[in-house]
C-alpha cells in the first residue's frame, strides 16, 4: 500500500504532465491516469502519453480517462470500451453512454499468459 506521500507525489506529477499537454494546444486534455490523458483535437478525441505521442491510430467522438486497463469510449456506434492500444473490450455498444443504467461486462484475457481471466464490469446510472 502506498504512503500519502507517495500518492501526493504521484499525483503531482499527473498534473505536472497535464499542465504541459495543455501548453501544447489540445483544445480538452483530461485527467492523466495510468500512462496517457484524453485529449480533443479537430472533432477528435483519443488518449497521449506524457510525451504528446498519441497511443493508438483510432479517433473517436469522446475517450475518458483509463481505470484498471479500460477507458470509456463514443463512435458513431455508441459507447463502449477500449484498452490502451485503442482495441475494444468487447463490440457491444451502448446508445445511451455512460451515464443512463449501462451495464457492459467484458472477460479480459490475461495479458500475462496465465490461467484464468480478469473481470471488468462498467455500471453507471
Amino acid at each position: 500500500m502506498k504512503t500519502w506521500q507517495e500518492l501526493r507525489a504521484e499525483a503531482l506529477k499527473a498534473s505536472e504532465i497535464r499542465n504541459k499537454l495543455i501548453s501544447m494546444g489540445h483544445g480538452y486534455v483530461g485527467e492523466f491516469r495510468e500512462g496517457f490523458a484524453p485529449v480533443h483535437d479537430n472533432d477528435n478525441y483519443y488518449h497521449v502519453d506524457a510525451n504528446n505521442n498519441p497511443a493508438y491510430s483510432r479517433r473517436f467522438k469522446f475517450v475518458g480517462p483509463f481505470s484498471n486497463g479500460t477507458a470509456p469510449a463514443k463512435d458513431e456506434l455508441g459507447w463502449f470500451h477500449i484498452y490502451p492500444d485503442g482495441s475494444d473490450v468487447y463490440s457491444q455498444r451502448s446508445r445511451d453512454g455512460c451515464n443512463r443504467n449501462f451495464l457492459s461486462v467484458a472477460i479480459k484475457a490475461n495479458q500475462a499468459g496465465e490461467e484464468g481471466f480478469t473481470l471488468v464490469v462498467a455500471i453507471a446510472q
